[in-house]
């Protein structure tokens, strides 16, 4: 079994520590498997793994996560394999201690810096786990292509956004909220100043606990006051994890709705 750059430790390392060009040696339970951290001037070095007194393996300089401990407990298990596919971290293990000969073939998945494995699953043939690696290889191929096409969309993206446009949000769960903010300065390309102003009915559109509105351009709150927003990709703000702020049209009506 290879350790594949894995060990299972509680604190390896104190970023208080002050010592210098020491070796630092800490035991895992009762297995006589130990780490030795090298350091200089409070920057890892060198670690390295050993088994009985003899080194198997050295680690890239890192401190090591839940993530790893995990990762080694999975790896630890008969016949296993490891791979680093973009962002996930793949490992298939040996079952049929634990589920008998039923499901021999286990498979572990990390994404990122998860914890937890988001795949954990037992399989009756290889030919159901390899469809399952291939599977998850594809979604981390279809992120992948995703986040180089947001990237280039927000290079090339120009905000036309200029001072006096009114952007709206829509929110609410039992009731339907609309907000209006006009912009009052463009500080730089990316960002805006805005304030909240008043909003009023659309003659004959009332309904029951219902109507449409629209913004009454520099009227603003009295208690509002002007912040700042980034301009994101499509010409909307983010205002809260709820609510994004878009645009709003001249003759556009927008609909708002009130509880009891």
């Amino acid at each position: 079994m290879q350790i594949n750059n894995y060990i299972f430790i509680k604190q390896i390392l104190n970023k208080k520590n002050k010592c210098k060009n020491k070796c630092k040696k800490v035991f895992i339970y009762n297995i006589k498997l130990y780490i030795s951290i090298e350091m200089k001037n409070n920057e890892t070095m060198k670690t390295e793994i050993f088994n009985n007194g003899k080194p198997v393996a050295v680690l890239k300089p890192k401190l090591v996560t839940m993530q790893d401990h995990f990762i080694y407990q999975a790896v630890s298990r008969p016949n296993s394999t490891y791979e680093e596919y973009e962002n996930i971290k793949i490992v298939t293990f040996d079952n049929t201690a634990k589920n008998s000969e039923k499901y021999p073939f286990g498979l572990n998945i990390w994404r990122g810096r998860q914890k937890f494995a988001y795949v954990r699953y037992v399989y009756p043939n290889i030919n159901d786990l390899n469809k399952r690696i291939e599977t998850e290889k594809g979604y981390e191929n279809t992120r992948k292509e995703y986040k180089a096409k947001a990237k280039k969309e927000l290079s090339e993206f120009l905000p036309s956004v200029k001072i006096g446009d009114i952007f709206y949000t829509c929110w609410g769960y039992d009731q339907t909220n609309v907000d209006f903010y006009q912009v009052i300065d463009r500080p730089s390309n990316l960002f805006v100043m805005i304030q909240e102003i008043g909003s009023k009915m659309v003659p004959n559109s009332a309904g029951l606990d219902s109507c449409h509105v629209i913004p009454i351009k520099s009227c603003f709150h009295e208690n509002s006051k002007p912040f700042k927003k980034k301009i994101l990709n499509g010409n909307r703000l983010n205002m809260t994890s709820y609510a994004n702020a878009y645009l709003h049209k001249d003759g556009e009506t927008h609909f708002t709705s009130w509880g009891h």
